[in-house]
């Protein structure tokens, strides 16, 4: 057992090590950083000092860029770490120091002692990005950002000009001009090649506001207008951030069908679960209180060891892609008791087949999803949307057929941002903690349902925990069996 235990360990240490560039993809990944700086502070000036570099003024600077995250120390810290503007000033300043030791010590060998890899270019530019999405989905002025106010909360302010520019460069190549051309209205000092790209911005504004003349008409032409949330975003797009900031209006009609109610489960004793329908066809409901505290930091922390960046793309071509800002991991029922009773609880609550077999499983493993700084899902479907697809998935999956429907445990509490979106059916479902989100992906004919099409909202603050099954067309003739009517709806 020790054994096991080790070779554990050791995986984790290589899978954290591996994945270098894509520690703003997780919180937990960016907690580590804040958690384990003293051990890296140390380990540094260790390697330094074994090669008589123990007069370089690098540690000196080191020390002062940590000074703020030290003094956090008395504060409360999950306030800090929760929040973008903070987050994204402790990513950049371990990228900093992780570029300055380049030229001192080996930092491969670091990364190994300390079993953390620091944050690189990637890291850097992909936070910068998180605070954007941010912005645009959820409307959040860049004045506000810049002093590091958020929904009423305070976190640390970013006002080097350098962080303005890349600000406004991630903002560009998000199709958002207004809001690059806000963060460049910052700097105060103005570069050749800040000039530049502020006549770059200027163009694309002056096009779609209709402005003319020389450059001081068109600026004075600009800044009369409202123009900091200008984007070439596509309607879809458009409607799936209407939703994450909760700007819609649900038809009068519509509202007359919803419901709550207490749905019975199989179990004995009868559990009693507590359902709200979020839209009746497709069957898209949450469910209150179906995990505990304890369950739900089990599934974490049995996890979070072999996580790795999401990805995008089919089953025979995936990669890391901005559609998708987050870490996951897989746990399987057979090798853990809990996770085997949760499987069987999701088959109570939803009435269908999620009993795990190693052969033609009706249930695929639980996937654990944990998203960082600004951490999405843009708009997808569940189900393979090419038949050709399903000859790749794992082998015990083959011949299940597609995904009918997903359920997703809200593990952690979110403080804003986060929610599980259907553009397509103008559908919002909270992420309460230890609540669950469930909708069909299929017609009771089988049939996909492409109104599904739904989204993981950018996590502004708190942290944002899920754990999904997909569950498979094979198995369930019994527990949903095809109607007769072939238009029958769910319910």
């Amino acid at each position: 057992m020790k054994s096991r235990g080790l070779l554990v360990l050791i995986c984790a240490i290589l899978v954290s090590i591996s994945n270098a560039s894509d520690t703003f993809t997780s919180l937990s990944s960016i907690k580590q950083l804040f958690y384990k700086e003293g051990l890296t502070v140390k380990t540094i000036e260790e390697m330094l000092n074994s090669q008589q570099l123990e007069s370089n003024p690098f540690m000196k600077s080191l020390h002062e860029s940590l000074r703020e995250n030290q003094q956090l120390k008395d504060e409360d810290l999950e306030v800090h770490l929760h929040h973008p503007t903070s987050t994204f000033l402790l990513i950049k300043g371990w990228y900093l120091a992780r570029k300055n030791l380049q030229s001192l010590i080996d930092v491969n060998a670091l990364e190994t002692k300390i079993g953390l890899a620091l944050p690189d270019l990637d890291d850097y530019t992909g936070s910068a990005t998180a605070i954007i999405r941010i912005q645009k989905t959820h409307r959040i002025s860049t004045d506000h950002m810049r002093i590091g106010l958020v929904n009423g909360k305070q976190g640390r302010p970013i006002d080097d000009e350098n962080d303005m520019v890349v600000m406004a460069t991630q903002a560009m190549a998000l199709r958002c001009p207004g809001l690059a051309l806000k963060w460049l209205d910052g700097i105060k000092k103005k570069s050749l090649s800040v000039v530049k790209l502020k006549i770059e911005i200027m163009e694309k504004i002056h096009e779609k506001l209709g402005c003319s003349g020389d450059a001081e008409e068109i600026e004075r032409c600009v800044k009369q207008r409202d123009f900091e949330w200008l984007s070439d975003d596509r309607p879809t797009t458009i409607k799936y951030q209407e939703l994450c900031r909760g700007d819609m209006i649900v038809e009068e009609s519509k509202k007359s069908l919803l419901y709550c109610r207490y749905a019975k489960g199989r179990d004995i004793p009868l559990p009693i679960y507590k359902e709200e329908v979020h839209n009746v066809d497709p069957h898209v409901a949450i469910f209150y209180d179906v995990i505990s505290d304890a369950e739900a930091d089990h599934i974490i922390r049995h996890a979070f060891p072999g996580m790795f960046r999401g990805l995008v793309g089919n089953s025979t071509l995936r990669q890391s892609s901005d559609q998708r800002i987050s870490k996951v991991g897989w746990l399987f029922d057979n090798v853990d008791t809990l996770i085997k009773k949760l499987s069987a609880r999701i088959g109570d609550v939803t009435g269908l087949n999620t009993v795990y077999t190693p052969v033609r499983s009706p249930v695929e493993a639980m996937q654990v999803v944990n998203y960082g700084i600004g951490g999405q899902y843009e708009p997808h479907l569940d189900f393979y949307e090419d038949p050709e697809m399903l000859k790749n998935v794992n082998p015990s999956l083959q011949d299940t057929g597609d995904r009918i429907s997903t359920f997703l445990f809200y593990l952690s509490r979110v403080h804003l941002g986060g929610a599980t979106v259907f553009p397509k059916l103008n559908v919002r479902v909270p992420p309460v903690k230890n609540g669950a989100a469930f909708w069909y992906n299929a017609r009771p004919n089988g049939e996909h349902d492409k109104r599904t099409l739904h989204a993981g909202c950018p996590v502004v603050l708190g942290e944002k925990w899920v754990a999904n099954k997909w569950i498979r067309e094979r198995g369930q003739e019994f527990y949903r069996p095809c109607p007769l009517d072939k238009e029958a709806i769910d319910g």
